[in-house]
């Protein structure tokens, strides 16, 4: 992280932006780091009288839960990136453009998240509802379940039915 803030003071002194395309995601998907993050910012310009610009705080947030999970950076980017590019093909398939300040995009997205990390890790969620929610909700679930293809060939392991069922149910949310 010393690194990456050393380069940003240097890319900031010379005006050179470096742009954040998934600085909303990952400010949904790490709240805390992110907080976190902006502090460091505000420590930033005390000490040395630099400005870092604000895209900064989402790639400083990266390297901060990269530390705390055990993660490299890299990998938290490639999370966010998944999840955003998941959460697009929702809004395509829903005909829809969610707002990225919206409390119904930042739930989706803390889901998407956290599915996403739940998958990686090989952990299973308690809760079976697969009947239930493909009976009451069958456009959620098959887009869910298309979603949940996507996710195995992404990240080449298998998705739990529960978390195609669960996937649904936010989905049903935002429909």
């Amino acid at each position: 992280m010393a690194d990456h803030i050393a380069m940003a003071v240097k890319r900031s002194y010379n005006g050179v932006l470096l742009p954040n395309p998934f600085h909303h995601d990952i400010m949904s998907m790490f709240p805390d780091e992110y907080h976190i993050a902006k502090k460091g910012l505000n420590v930033i310009y005390r000490k040395i009288g630099i400005h870092l610009p604000v895209e900064e705080t989402g790639y400083l947030s990266l390297h901060i839960h990269a530390g705390l999970s055990g993660e490299n950076a890299a990998a938290s980017l490639a999370d966010a990136k998944l999840a955003a590019i998941l959460i697009h093909k929702i809004e395509l398939a829903l005909n829809r453009n969610f707002s990225k300040n919206t409390l119904k995009y930042n739930r989706l997205m803390s889901h998407v998240s956290y599915m996403i990390l739940r998958i990686k890790k090989h952990e299973r969620i308690s809760v079976d509802m697969n009947k239930y929610v493909q009976t009451s909700f069958p456009q959620a679930y098959a887009l869910a379940a298309e979603i949940c293809t996507d996710i195995v060939s992404e990240l080449q392991t298998d998705v739990f039915p529960e978390e195609i069922s669960l996937l649904a149910l936010h989905i049903q949310r935002v429909i």
